[in-house]
Order: structure tokens, then C-alpha cells, then sequence
């Protein structure tokens, strides 16, 4: 059975065979924008996560600020 010793040997010289796909621009600014747009869904869902957990924090402030009697520095009457 022969070694394979010594093809071993100039595997850190020889390129590695890595597979390439050729696509025409118009396929890979489609591909470009299918990504983009994919990256914009995720952002709008984090948004509209982050407006309603900003809703609920605001109705929960006003309602302690409502339970206790506490009003904003800048609309509290003057005494």
C-alpha cells in the first residue's frame, strides 16, 4: 500500500479547492437586497418590541406617579 505521506506534506502549499458560484449582477444585487431586507424585518421586530415595553414602562410610571400623588418638577404648582 503506498504512503500517502507525501502528499500530505504540501497540503499547507497547494489551494484548497473551495467551491465558487458565478451569478450575474442583477441575481447578486437581488441576493444584495433579499439580505437587507431579511436584516430590516429582525430591526422592526426588535423596534416594535422595544416601543411596546416602552409603552407598558410610561403607563406603569404615570400610574405610580398617579397613586402617590406625584407630578412632574416642571408642572407642579408652586407653593
Amino acid at each position: 500500500m503506498p504512503s500517502l505521506l507525501p502528499l500530505t506534506l504540501f497540503e499547507d502549499f497547494m489551494p484548497s479547492r473551495e467551491r465558487v458560484i458565478v451569478i450575474s449582477d442583477s441575481q447578486y444585487a437581488d441576493h444584495k437586497r433579499a439580505e437587507a431586507q431579511k436584516q430590516i424585518d429582525v430591526l422592526q421586530a426588535r423596534a416594535n418590541e422595544y416601543t411596546k415595553a416602552l409603552a407598558t414602562i410610561t403607563s406603569t410610571i404615570d400610574g405610580l406617579k398617579i397613586e402617590h400623588g406625584i407630578t412632574d418638577p416642571a408642572i407642579r404648582p408652586e407653593e
